[in-house]
């Protein structure tokens, strides 16, 4: 066998010891996400918060609330956050939970909604175990209107605590 067949195999085998180990992460990501191992513990899409109510149709108060919790989770070590625009293709879409999480290839999925009364925000959230469409965490938090950073930052403590 010549040099250049040897290294010709060498190859081949690399290309198809790479796509063996990409196609087991994407159908089994569960084996993959062992924190003993210095991986990251949970994958977390967080689908657009919903207006649950008369919003000033100027504000993008729900998109704002998505934003500063995607920004505020992506600062946990132990959490893999995926970008909003991992969302965006299949928004519109009727998808189920567990779908979501196959086709985005995430553990978790966090949704919720927003109502604006008098100044007070009712924020609700919830996260969901992509894989068992089971409840794992909710709440319902009243907070001031211009005070978002404190539901952000007592939301992410708390999913991060919970997905541990």
């Amino acid at each position: 066998m010549t040099k250049r067949t040897h290294a010709k195999y060498i190859v081949v085998i690399a290309i198809l010891g790479a796509t063996i180990v990409w196609l087991a992460t994407k159908s089994h990501p569960e084996l993959f996400q062992d924190d003993q191992f210095g991986v990251k513990t949970a994958s977390i899409v967080v689908l657009p918060f919903l207006d649950n109510g008369p919003v000033d149709p100027s504000s993008n108060l729900a998109a704002t609330i998505t934003s500063d919790l995607i920004d505020e989770l992506s600062e946990s070590p132990q959490l893999s956050v995926l970008p909003a625009s991992a969302w965006a293709e299949f928004e519109g879409r009727r998808l189920s939970i567990q779908e979501i999480g196959e086709l985005l290839g995430a553990t978790h999925v966090i949704e919720g909604g927003v109502q604006e009364t008098l100044g007070q925000l009712r924020i609700s959230i919830q996260v969901i175990d992509a894989r068992t469409d089971g409840h794992v965490w909710a709440e319902i938090y009243q907070v001031d209107a211009d005070d978002i950073s404190s539901f952000t930052a007592s939301a992410e403590a708390t999913i991060s605590s919970k997905l541990r």
